[in-house]
């Protein structure tokens, strides 16, 4: 479509691109320096001496770019013009299965990472804070770009525990479910001092 307004859903393919590179340096990091990060009893997932995984931060601009491109996209096919809606519906498909892909990887990382879990409900002034890492001030830079939103991503999982905002999906009762699930999950591990800002 020659539409602008269709245009604005989809980034520029270099921004994609690194992404996935920042991504696959993380998987790299997990393979050479976490090869038993992951424990092989499901219930040591909630003992906090399992949950630090650095690497995993570096996941959550890629998972926020599927989740939040078909954010973008649903919330045009609610509220979009009749001109936009064929072209919206062929590509809601596609980017609903890699958000729902995206939401179940999320939920894995914000489990076993408090790193993640920080970056996920941190605000942009407290990842700024001269005391946090570098791989922290990294994700959080990616997450927020140019634009300096607050919790981006923690408003996207809320977009997509809505059953108003998400009533088109195919997968609608999977994507309300997991969202449930990473929200619970994100309460049950934050600090008291983070719980507000759900």
């Amino acid at each position: 479509s020659s539409s602008t307004e269709f245009k604005s859903f989809h980034r520029p393919q270099a921004r994609f691109y690194q992404l996935q590179n920042l991504a696959t340096s993380a998987l790299n990091a997990l393979a050479l320096h976490h090869p038993n990060s992951v424990p092989h009893n499901p219930d040591a997932a909630l003992q906090p001496a399992q949950r630090s995984c650095t690497a995993a931060v570096h996941f959550l601009p890629l998972l926020t770019f599927h989740i939040s491109t078909y954010c973008h996209s649903a919330k045009a096919s609610l509220h979009g013009s009749s001109l936009l809606a064929s072209s919206l519906e062929e590509s809601l498909s596609g980017q609903e299965e890699f958000a729902l892909a995206a939401m179940k990887a999320l939920y894995h990382i914000v489990c076993y990472s408090s790193e993640a879990l920080e970056v996920v409900l941190c605000h942009q002034e407290d990842v700024n804070r001269p005391q946090c890492s570098k791989n922290l001030l990294s994700a959080s830079e990616h997450l927020n770009g140019d634009t300096q939103t607050q919790l981006p991503l923690l408003r996207r999982i809320l977009q997509l525990a809505d059953p108003a905002f998400i009533t088109a999906a195919s997968h609608r009762e999977a994507l309300m479910n997991i969202s449930l699930k990473t929200l619970s999950m994100l309460a049950e591990r934050a600090q008291d001092n983070q719980l507000l800002r759900f």
